[in-house]
């Protein structure tokens, strides 16, 4: 009896080392995923993700008849703050425009940056008018920013910002798929740099 005892405990033991490692194991699956989804930079989604679920509102969005809007944002002549102040500050504008615009985004809209100075957003259930405020909120917010450089002689200086945007919205008659979708506000935001940059350009169907 002692010795069934002592094995009942011994394995009672191993069982709970057993579930510790499991849990351990699913919480470094998380990190992992999370990490696979995530722009190490700015802690925004990457790519990868952000291509992802486009397809899924596209869908959602043509079963159901609801407006999707996709904008793209670049930030105004970042080469010359880059080649100007350096990549470390760089990186700092990167993260500054990231938190900024996702500030001025509800919870369901989705922000992932899509290369370079480059970022993306998926507005659910937002129509035109709707989506062309939201960008002209962010475009404000950019410009409003000040973020501050400490030059090599010990000096703050605060670099003014400016972004441009394009913004396209479905259902539409001539963006009949999620690559459509994006070309147009893709073709928006470089129009809106032509046009002067730190403006916001709608696709007109």
């Amino acid at each position: 009896m002692l010795r069934l005892k002592v094995l009942q405990d011994a394995l009672v033991e191993k069982n709970r080392e057993l579930d510790r490692a499991n849990k351990e194991l699913a919480k470094k699956r998380e990190e992992l995923l999370a990490l696979s989804r995530t722009d190490g930079l700015t802690g925004l989604y990457n790519r990868r993700c952000f291509e992802e679920r486009l397809s899924e509102e596209f869908a959602r969005s043509r079963r159901y008849q609801s407006p999707l809007s996709l904008v793209m944002l670049d930030i105004d002549h970042f080469k010359r703050i880059n080649d100007t102040f350096g990549h470390v500050f760089g990186d700092q504008v990167l993260k500054a425009v990231a938190q900024t615009t996702r500030a001025r985004l509800r919870e369901v809209d989705m922000l992932a940056r899509y290369g370079g100075e480059e970022f993306i957003a998926l507005l659910p259930e937002t129509a035109p008018q709707d989506a062309l405020k939201v960008c002209e909120r962010v475009r404000e917010a950019i410009a409003a920013l000040g973020v501050e450089h400490v030059g090599a002689d010990g000096r703050p200086q605060q670099v003014r910002l400016t972004a441009s945007l394009g913004v396209a919205t479905v259902p539409s008659p001539d963006l009949e798929t999620a690559e459509a979708l994006l070309r147009a506000a893709d073709a928006g935001l470089y129009a809106a740099k032509g046009a002067g940059r730190n403006r916001v350009q709608q696709h007109v169907p």
